[in-house]
């Protein structure tokens, strides 16, 4: 009996056995076809997803244009631009037909509109007109040459703030809807700053803000009630400058054959209010804008039989293309775009696509540096800074570049954007790009208080002194805090030390402009920070005549997407149900990740805050 019960047992051990070996079986059957299905997916992906971009475009446009219609070329920007050209695989923006656009695309259109006898006029729409400064600045450059070649621009708008008219004031002929419910208000340059200190008091949240520099405000409305006299000054001093920009560009365009009267009248009406809530009728009875009329009815006048295109479908015309292959050049010039704030490389997929990090960077200069055809790079920054750390390994990687680097500024290389800025044989800044703020901050929160108001106490263990140093359940004794600004003023004398080397300055003279100061373009080129006043183009043709590169082409460097990659990022920026139902330390995890992200991980940081500077005026 009991070997019949033997056998029995080893009868369904074997079965069991079988059954496992063959789930098993499948379980790696199905990984395997999945891992193939991922990859022809990712393969298909790679090359088809331009030819189905195009495709989506070609819907909305009649691809039998040819250069022998007459065309106008559409500026109309309704979700703004951005530096860098994003090919990476979107689903949502190409379901909507909603590809995006960068500056470089931009000003390619319109410099090849600018020898196409097909485009007659460009056509401004104001009312999307949603550009930085900067950016204005940089098209304004194409805009001229277009001119140039007695060509017309032309603006229409239902609405107008400082910011699109002065794009649309280089237009020729701007004219605006009649209706008295237009939205018009022509105003200076404002600014709403909350201030947080009573209300985390409230909450039970006490912020340590730590700053190297008189002038390094970031942080500073967590612990103060009102706004210091350095943060007002540094801010007031920008605004000054970026409002004397707008008002000269738009004398210099409106003005015609009495600039500066125009100027005087134009700002003494703009600072005094009176053109904040007016009316199309009274813009053109100042001779703000030039006409008054329907949409229809503008457009009919100015471009009768005329196709309009954007720029999205002009640049995916046959004779478009076919001209840039014909344009293919055996030597190259990369452009590196270093855009966003700066942070450590971490396991959050998601997060690195949205910021610069030295990983992200490391490999796209790998590629320019590999790549025998690059004889010269360009890195185009436009950053308000970050992590200390990484901004200095970024800079020494930039550094170790044996090929000719130039960097050129976009509408902001502050605080760690400088820093990596540094590292660039030569440095072009645009007139209002905003740059400096050289000084150190280090921010992190305690919630001591909080924790008792809730019914929270927080037990520490430690082994050491100061191994809890920046533990945000107690609050940090002075002696902590000298530990921390004894480390920050040595990073503070670092970034010095690399001004004063790269810029050639005396470490007096450093100090005067440093202390987390700002400046324009125009007032860094004065203080030695950079080298020449211009654009990407400009530091694009500058490198080239410097290193005699005659016969290139341009090209830009970033890291493509592929199938996998997009789902993982997509799938990085939710939260998994399971983590909430599952995981009883999910809402500390959460917590502690975000404050992580928020402070750079309670270390030491290179930033300035952009948001203040860059708002909708």
């Amino acid at each position: 009996m009991n070997n019949e019960k033997k056998t029995f047992g080893k009868r369904v051990e074997k079965f069991l056995k079988f059954i496992f070996l063959e789930i098993m079986k499948q379980i790696v059957i199905v990984i395997v076809w999945l891992v193939i299905l991922v990859g022809a997916l990712s393969y298909l992906f790679t090359n088809i997803t331009k030819n189905l971009e195009n495709q989506n475009l070609q819907k909305f446009a009649n691809v039998d244009y040819g250069q022998n219609v007459e065309k106008v070329l559409l500026l109309s920007f309704p979700n703004g631009i951005t530096d860098e050209q994003k090919d990476d695989f979107n689903f949502m923006d190409f379901a909507k037909n909603n590809k995006s656009l960068s500056l470089s695309k931009v000003i390619e259109a319109i410099n090849f509109a600018t020898d196409d006898i097909s485009i007659k006029k460009i056509y401004i729409n104001l009312d999307t007109a949603n550009l930085s400064q900067v950016q204005i600045e940089e098209i304004f450059k194409s805009l001229y040459e277009f001119k140039e070649k007695g060509k017309k621009i032309v603006a229409y708008g239902h609405h107008l703030v400082l910011r699109n008219y002065h794009f649309g004031s280089i237009a020729d002929h701007i004219c605006m809807n009649p209706s008295y419910s237009a939205f018009v208000n022509l105003t200076g340059y404002s600014m709403v700053i909350p201030y947080y200190k009573e209300l985390t008091d409230n909450i039970g949240i006490t912020y340590n803000v730590i700053h190297i520099g008189d002038y390094k405000i970031y942080g500073e409305n967590y612990v103060k009630e009102n706004m210091s006299d350095e943060f007002k000054m540094e801010i007031e001093k920008i605004y000054s400058a970026l409002q004397l920009s707008t008002i000269s560009d738009i004398s210099f365009h409106r003005g015609k054959d009495d600039i500066d009267t125009y100027k005087i009248i134009f700002a003494d009406e703009l600072l005094k209010g009176n053109l904040a809530y007016t009316n199309t009728q009274d813009l053109l009875n100042l001779k703000i804008i030039d006409s008054i009329n329907s949409k229809k009815g503008f457009e009919k006048s100015e471009f009768d039989n005329m196709k309009i295109v954007d720029i999205n479908t002009y640049l995916n015309q046959d004779y478009v293309i076919n001209n840039k292959k014909n344009k293919s050049k055996p030597d190259k010039i990369a452009v590196i775009y270093a855009e966003g704030n700066i942070y450590m490389d971490s396991n959050d997929e998601y997060k690195n696509s949205k910021n610069i990090t030295p990983n992200s960077m490391e490999k796209k200069i790998e590629k320019a540096v590999n790549d025998k055809n690059v004889k010269a790079i360009v890195i185009r920054v436009n950053s308000p800074g970050g992590s200390a750390l990484a901004s200095d390994i970024i800079y020494n990687n930039i550094k170790e570049i044996e090929k000719p680097v130039y960097v050129s500024m976009g509408n902001m290389a502050a605080s760690g954007g400088y820093y990596i800025s540094l590292a660039g044989k030569k440095i072009f800044a645009n007139q209002n790009t905003i740059t400096g703020s050289i000084g150190v901050v280090t921010l992190f929160p305690n919630i001591d208080k909080l924790g008792k108001k809730i019914g929270v106490n927080f037990e520490v263990i430690k082994n050491g002194e100061n191994s809890d140093i920046l533990n945000l359940t107690k609050r940090t004794t002075e002696k902590e805090i000298e530990i921390i600004r004894k480390n920050m003023n040595n990073i503070y004398e670092e970034f010095k030390g690399y001004v004063s080397l790269n810029r050639g300055l005396d470490d007096e003279d450093v100090e005067e402009i440093a202390q987390g100061k700002v400046w324009t373009g125009v007032m860094a080129m004065k203080n030695g920070l950079i080298d020449e006043i211009g654009g990407l183009e400009d530091a694009i043709k500058a490198i080239a005549e410097d290193y005699d590169i005659k016969n290139y082409e341009v090209v830009t460097l970033d890291l493509k997407q592929n199938l996998f990659n997009y789902i993982s990022t997509l799938k990085n920026g939710y939260i998994n149900v399971d983590e909430i139902l599952y995981n009883d330390n999910f809402i500390n995890e959460k917590l502690e990740d975000y404050i992580n992200y928020k402070t750079y991980n309670r270390a030491p940081v290179l930033l300035f805050p952009h948001s203040y500077i860059f708002n909708d005026n």
